[in-house]
């Protein structure tokens, strides 16, 4: 972000001499203290005593250090941890800046969205991947951003795949299909073999945050808007048959931005089972989440966006499922069989759930509102 991107009331000094009232790990002793007393608030004596300083005057200078920022004094004369407090105690257990801790390569209990193998999980310390060491797929649900994935060693020693898939040089980790930034912190109360669903969970957490008008960063206001990625097809995509027939008038609707659509052999474009070779490339859309204070933006499929929906969480619950537990792959939609555009002007995407032999099709505008909906056979959806 650039500095013109900064609000005018933001002042540099300010933060910074709010971070240095923490620089004494007495000041920092003090707010745990109140973190753990009951209701959060204690009085001088008993936080002196939680702390374990015995000089009154040394303490009551560290604790005015404190006052008006991260604590305030009640009319009871007690002390009570104020906002600032609370997410600050808050961030130190969430290890948000001093956990290091990273996880090597593991089997992620999830499939990948393009070839339905075993997905590899890793975590660096900041964000986790999801990605396919058997055909190295790059796109799907989840935040992405550029740059290189860093490639660390399996516990054992040994990388994960003894090749790397087409397109990924030996040593290094293919490009994930998912990526989210998580505390080091929130794996720490949690089994090894429950890492990758924790941070799966909490990645969807804060994409729900995001989605329901709430930076999860800095908890300004956001913006939804739902954009148009080009997916790049190597082979023939098979899907349903009115799947295909939708998406190939989606394709048609963008033909002044896309390789015109021509049907091969002359064949009726609404009754066919696989999508002609000579079809232009899909428009997938997805949906961005970008915060008006400070300009961050989180992306990810309109499957994951909409999961809340009310329509989608019966279609599931009347098959016997949880919508909470739904896979990644159930809610893939960087594809053109569970995402499409329908038209431009104004812009209207359909995102796709298939349970059994049920769907739901939900329209959306532009900022990822739903104007209509279907269920019904997934034949005929």
């Amino acid at each position: 972000m650039s500095d013109s991107d900064v609000d005018d009331g933001d002042d540099p000094d300010e933060y910074a001499a709010a971070f240095a009232a923490l620089s004494d790990p007495n000041r920092v002793a003090v707010l745990r203290a109140l973190w753990d007393a009951d209701g959060h608030e204690a009085t001088f004596s008993e936080l002196r005593h939680a702390v374990g300083m015995r000089d009154s005057g040394q303490f009551n200078y560290h604790l005015g250090k404190l006052c008006d920022t991260f604590v305030r004094q009640t009319e009871a004369g007690t002390y009570e941890l104020r906002m600032a407090g609370l997410y600050t105690v808050g961030s130190l257990l969430a290890g948000t800046y001093t956990d290091d801790r990273t996880v090597g390569p593991r089997p992620a209990g999830e499939s990948c969205p393009e070839c339905g193998a075993e997905a590899t999980f890793e975590y660096d310390g900041d964000w986790f991947r999801l990605y396919c060491t058997a055909c190295g797929t790059e796109e799907g649900d989840g935040e992405t951003r550029n740059g290189d994935v860093a490639s660390d060693e399996a516990p054992d020693g040994e990388t994960p795949d003894d090749e790397a898939p087409d397109g990924v040089a030996d040593g290094e980790s293919p490009e994930p299909f998912a990526q989210m930034p998580v505390p080091g912190g929130v794996f720490a109360d949690y089994e090894a073999e429950s890492v990758p669903q924790v941070a799966i969970d909490h990645a969807d957490a804060t994409l729900q945050t995001a989605r329901r008008g709430f930076c999860p960063f800095c908890h300004g206001p956001t913006t939804t808007t739902v954009h148009v990625e080009t997916y790049d097809e190597d082979e023939v995509v098979t899907r349903p048959r009115d799947a295909q027939r939708r998406a190939d008038e989606a394709d048609r609707s963008l033909a002044a931005t896309s390789v015109p659509y021509t049907p091969t052999d002359g064949a009726d474009d609404t009754d066919h089972e696989e999508r002609p070779e000579t079809a232009p490339t899909p428009s997938v859309p997805h949906a961005e989440f970008t915060c008006e204070r400070c300009g961050e933006a989180l992306q990810a499929g309109l499957g994951v966006s909409l999961l809340d929906h009310p329509l989608v969480g019966s279609l599931y619950y009347d098959h016997g499922r949880d919508v909470r537990e739904a896979s990644l792959v159930d809610v893939f939609t960087l594809d053109p069989t569970r995402a499409w555009i329908v038209q431009t002007e104004p812009l209207r995407a359909v995102v796709r759930y298939v349970v059994d032999d049920e769907a739901v099709e939900l329209v959306v505008d532009d900022s990822l509102e739903v104007v209509e909906t279907y269920r019904g056979p997934a034949s005929e959806a």
